[in-house]
Parts: structure tokens; C-alpha cells; sequence
């Protein structure tokens, strides 16, 4: 980290001291795998005015059918990026837009998802130049964006694409499984909530016509079942 001096323009700040991370690949993460992962979500939570470490931004939300993405570093973006010199003109009219706590107008949306902060929608320019802006003036938190926060069951969601794989891969069409939500309670205040949920499966056996519904546990005994493996063989062949 080095003082910001504002006589010299971010741009040659970042060509002529590099941080660490301006090597970093910003990764994307695509849309349609979010919403299936989204149905094994304990938790949720959303604020309309929350703050975030800039420098915890991994990529980008990928939305379905958009151009392929090609990935940048975050020193190539602030470089390259399409609106990139847009953003720094609006930049030095307006600096407080990113020191000062309000809500941002226009805003900024992330996604906290797996331990990691996406940008949501747009933004991915603005966040790029906040991560060099906020390295040069040693402060770390974007203030007044809009986020949301899934707290994923991954060993429910692994079990899920176990079975469903192995269905597929056996061509046991008389069995389906669906992802199973419940909303258990939710907390709220002006601007932000929280909501809780029960996660499982749902297994329809059109052969028996019969419809399951599967926690954690009984999805592993469900596996097992199937499989015909002991349970020290299915955890072994599902990677745990």
C-alpha cells in the first residue's frame, strides 16, 4: 500500500506501482449455477445499504445468454474495460460517490455466495476502480451497496448431484429428484432481512407412485440404498 498522491491519474498509478492483485483473474460465476445452488440455501440475507471489502471481490454473476466472457485480470480491466474511462471522468467530478456512506446513486449490487463477493448486475467497472482507488488511500470498505448472502448446505446440495447423476447416468427414468426449500422463519428491519430455511430433496418414483421427502440424512440412507454400497463405500465414491 502507498499514499494516494492526486496529482498523478490512477491509471499510471496502476501501471507504474502495481498492487498484488492486479494480476488476479476476475472470475465469473455463471447465473444458471447460482439458482440451482440457491435452492440448498440455509440462509438469506439482504440489505439495500450494506458495506463490503472491495478487495474480497472475486468476478462477476455471468448472466444466461450473454456474450462469452472473457476474462480479464483486474489490471487488464482497468486497462481495457469497455467503460472503464467513463467511470474515471465520473470519477474526478465526483469522488465521494465511492467514500461516502450513502446508498450509491446509481447503485451497486453484490452477491456473497460460497465465502466470495460477485458483482451483481452492473458495476464490475466502478468495483475495479474502487479496488486501485481504495489500495492507493489504504481503506478497504465500499459503502451504502445493495447485497445478498446465500448460506449454501453443500453436503445436502453434493448428495443432490450425486443422485441425480446417478439416475441420469443409469437411466432410471421412473425416479426424479427436486430440490426441496422450506421457509422456516424470517427476521427483518427497514432496509435488510433475514430468512431461514430447511433444505432437502424430493424424490418421485413414478413406478411406485410415490412421492419422498428427504433431509440430510435420509437422502444419504436413500444413496445407499440405491447404490446397494455400504455406507463407508458411498461416502468414499461421493468424495467425502
Amino acid at each position: 500500500m502507498m499514499i494516494f498522491n492526486p496529482q498523478v491519474s490512477l491509471l499510471e498509478l496502476a501501471r507504474d506501482y502495481p498492487p498484488d492483485f492486479s494480476g488476479e483473474k476476475i472470475r465469473g460465476l455463471p447465473e444458471e449455477g447460482l439458482k440451482e445452488v440457491e435452492n440448498f440455501a440455509e440462509q438469506f440475507y439482504w440489505c439495500g445499504s450494506d458495506c463490503i471489502n472491495v478487495f474480497e471481490v472475486a468476478g462477476r454473476i455471468v448472466r444466461y445468454l450473454e456474450p462469452p466472457y472473457k476474462e480479464f485480470s483486474w489490471g487488464e480491466f482497468l486497462e481495457k474495460g469497455s467503460k472503464i474511462r467513463e467511470n474515471i471522468e465520473l470519477l474526478s467530478r465526483n469522488p465521494g460517490y465511492y467514500f461516502d456512506l450513502e446508498k450509491k446513486k446509481p447503485s451497486m449490487s453484490f452477491i456473497r455466495f460460497d465465502g466470495k463477493l460477485y458483482v451483481d448486475n452492473d458495476g464490475l467497472h466502478r468495483t475495479c476502480i474502487a479496488r486501485f482507488l481504495f489500495y492507493y488511500h489504504g481503506i478497504t470498505h465500499l459503502h451504502g451497496v445493495e447485497l445478498r448472502e446465500y448460506e449454501v448446505n453443500k453436503y445436502t446440495y453434493r448428495l443432490f448431484l450425486q443422485l441425480k447423476n446417478y439416475i441420469r447416468d443409469n437411466k432410471l427414468i421412473h425416479l426424479e429428484v427436486l430440490p426441496l426449500r422450506r421457509k422456516l422463519k424470517r427476521i427483518d428491519g427497514p432496509g435488510w432481512m433475514r430468512e431461514y430455511f430447511h433444505v432437502g430433496i424430493r424424490v418421485i418414483d413414478r413406478r411406485a407412485d410415490r412421492e419422498l421427502e428427504l433431509g440430510e440424512e435420509s437422502i444419504f440412507e436413500f444413496l445407499c440404498d440405491l447404490v446397494g454400497k455400504k455406507k463407508s463405500g458411498v461416502l468414499r465414491w461421493i468424495g467425502f
